[in-house]
């Protein structure tokens, strides 16, 4: 009941906020300040699986349509638009062939929630690329807010949530066994929630102060710790990773401090043996790898079947039910059994779904940004702080490796807005704020730089 009440709150917010000032940067900003509830059920299942997300995007496009369908100029992304209305297309044809075209089609409305998002916060950045900054602050307060709800569930309990009950992989007999979820139903999505907003922490404004720079680090760090309490090893290797790739891109006086702190914290892991789930559970990566491995395997074998369309959208667990009845999970044996409902592998779920054209085209949408970014950055064209949105990503494409988690809104909608700021960064044709066509050399621009890793220095 909490949960559709804090809906119900939220919604109604939305609406007297919308009234007053009805722009595309309201609902922008008010969709980022209530990110941590933007994926609350607003009804039970049985009277259709809306969410707050839903809700406000649609209620913008109603009110915003013009701001929506307008395109500033003939460059403005268009191509990758085009890309995105192709997927969506090839991913409802591939339910409309499928063998259960109505099967779970209320698993159909992020495809269009999520673009009328994406295509509001391109529109509100491209006009002036300034407001990043504000956008950032706001969104750190969400971060904020998912790290205090673990501290809570470590003072009094992981029972402390607004939904119904938890997920079993976040219940636990003892401190050391238990995997705290956080403002999730599970500590999975948590944990890569955690791991991809990291390192937002460290993108600041180039003018700002010694106090907000040490508390972001500060921050960056606890963020860390979260991902550990959160017990999701895939997470955790997502935001290493991401820190080994922030070390590498890093300049020498950063990587002696990340190379002292890394060292430092794999001594206390080696004497201290924190007692936390995630380090109690190396002993079995083996067997859970055999067992998604298994998983991976059959669902190959779909995929050889239905390489183009897909099995349809939503249709995992339907489509095993009838046709591999051996994956599922007994929980008491003749009586109740468990059906996946995805491959444990977030890349496989889009691939055995919507088919392989529809995965060659969601990854090229997720990989141009990130490379074209990473590569303008490189060459002294795109602005260093991509970097951090760069480790960001990357950190839940490697989590994204063991589950698929796009059905939260709150993953989803961050996702895609790491996306669209990658490919605003490396947009050449942006001669504003902080990105201009004819940036001076890397060479140059590291000697009249004085200011703090990441930030470009001013002209």
């Amino acid at each position: 009941m909490l949960q559709y009440i804090i809906a119900l709150v939220v919604i109604l917010g939305f609406m007297g906020v919308f009234v007053w000032r009805p722009t595309v940067g309201t609902y922008i900003k008010y969709t980022l300040w209530t990110l941590p509830f933007t994926s609350t059920k607003i009804l039970p299942l049985d009277y259709g699986f809306i969410r707050v997300f839903d809700v406000l995007a649609v209620t913008a496009v109603l009110f915003l349509f013009r701001e929506f369908v307008t395109l500033r100029s003939r460059r403005d992304n268009l191509g990758y638009v085009l890309v995105i209305v192709v997927f969506i297309g090839l991913t409802l044809l591939g339910k409309f062939f499928s063998a259960y075209p109505q099967e779970k089609l209320y698993m159909l409305y992020p495809l269009f929630t999520i673009f009328i998002f994406t295509r509001f916060f391109i529109h509100y950045l491209y006009e002036d690329f300034e407001r990043r900054y504000e956008l950032l602050r706001i969104l750190k307060f969400g971060f904020g807010l998912a790290m205090l709800f673990i501290l809570l569930q470590i003072v009094i309990g992981p029972s402390i949530t607004y939904y119904t009950e938890i997920h079993n992989n976040a219940k636990g007999e003892s401190f050391s066994t238990t995997r705290f979820p956080g403002l999730f139903l599970d500590s999975q999505t948590n944990g890569q929630f955690l791991a991809m907003a990291s390192f937002l922490f460290l993108l600041m404004p180039p003018n700002a102060k010694k106090l907000e720079k040490y508390l972001g680090y500060a921050l960056f760090g606890a963020m860390g710790v979260s991902v550990v309490l959160a017990g999701s090893r895939a997470a955790l290797g997502g935001f290493l990773l991401g820190c080994v790739l922030f070390f590498l891109m890093a300049k020498l006086k950063t990587k002696i401090v990340l190379g002292t702190l890394g060292i430092f914290s794999v001594l206390v892991i080696f004497l201290a043996k924190p007692n936390a789930a995630i380090f109690g559970r190396t002993d079995n990566l083996g067997e859970d790898y055999n067992f998604r491995e298994a998983i991976w395997e059959e669902t190959f074998g779909m995929i050889a079947k239905h390489p183009i369309w897909g099995i349809g959208m939503a249709n995992y667990e339907k489509y095993i039910m009838t046709y591999h009845q051996d994956l599922n999970i007994v929980i008491e044996p003749g009586v109740e059994y468990y059906f996946f409902r995805q491959p444990e592998n977030g890349y496989l779920k889009i691939m055995v779904d919507q088919g392989i054209p529809a995965f060659v085209l969601f990854f090229a949408m997720v990989a141009y940004p990130l490379l074209r970014s990473g590569i303008g950055w490189l060459n002294g064209r795109v602005n260093g702080e991509v970097k951090y949105v760069i480790c960001s990503a990357l950190a839940f494409m490697v989590a994204f490796n063991t589950v698929y988690t796009l059905l939260d809104y709150r993953l989803a909608c961050l996702f895609t807005l790491l996306i669209s700021l990658a490919l605003l960064y490396s947009n050449k044709g942006r001669a504003q704020n902080g990105i201009r066509h004819h940036l001076p050399a890397r060479k140059e621009v590291d000697k009249k730089s004085t200011m703090a890793l990441g930030t470009w220095p001013k002209n």
